[in-house]
C-alpha cells in the first residue's frame, strides 16, 4: 500500500512541476506554432516524439489513453483541432496543459486568434486560457495524462 501512495505522490509532483514551469512562461513568445514542444518541455522532454499534436493524440487514442469527459486533472494534456492549426493543408492539432482550476496553459497559439482576449498573456504565444478552446471553431478531441516516462521539470 505504501508503494502505491508514493507513486501517486510522484505523479502529482510531476504534474505540479510541469504546471509551474508552464505558468512561468506565460506572456512569452518562445513557442510560435509550437504547442507540442511547449507541452513536452513542461514535462522535461525536448518534443512530443510525433510530428504534430494531432499525431500524438492519435497515438494516444489508439492505445486507449484518451478520455472524452471534461474532468481535466491538473497537468492533463488536452487536445483540440481548429481552422487555426492548418499547415500545408492538413490539421496539426493543438494541445494545452490543464492547470487543475478550470483554466489551461497554452503555448503556440496563433496570436491573431487571441489578440485582446481576456486573461493572462493574451496576444503572446504562451497564455492562460479560460477554456481548452484556443480559437473559434475548435473541436474537442479529449485529454490524456502525460506519458509515464516524462519526468517533469
Amino acid at each position: 500500500m505504501a508503494v502505491a501512495a508514493a507513486a501517486n505522490a510522484d505523479t502529482t509532483a510531476k504534474e505540479d512541476r510541469a504546471v509551474a514551469w508552464a505558468n512561468s512562461k506565460v506572456g512569452s513568445n518562445d513557442y510560435v506554432f509550437a504547442c507540442g514542444r511547449f507541452v513536452a518541455n513542461a514535462y522535461g522532454e525536448p518534443g512530443l516524439g510525433y510530428p504534430s499534436a494531432l499525431a500524438f493524440h492519435d497515438y494516444l487514442a489508439t492505445t486507449r489513453q484518451i478520455h472524452m469527459d471534461a474532468n481535466f486533472p491538473r497537468g492533463a494534456l488536452v487536445f483540440s483541432e481548429s481552422p487555426w492549426d492548418m499547415e500545408n493543408g492538413a490539421h496539426q492539432g493543438h494541445v494545452v496543459i490543464a492547470r487543475g482550476d478550470g483554466t489551461f496553459v497554452s503555448g503556440g497559439v496563433d496570436q491573431r486568434s487571441q489578440r485582446g482576449a481576456p486573461g493572462l498573456g493574451g496576444g503572446s504565444t504562451v497564455q492562460i486560457l479560460k477554456s481548452w478552446n484556443p480559437a473559434p471553431g475548435s473541436e474537442y478531441l479529449g485529454w490524456a495524462s502525460p506519458p509515464a516516462d516524462w519526468p517533469g521539470v
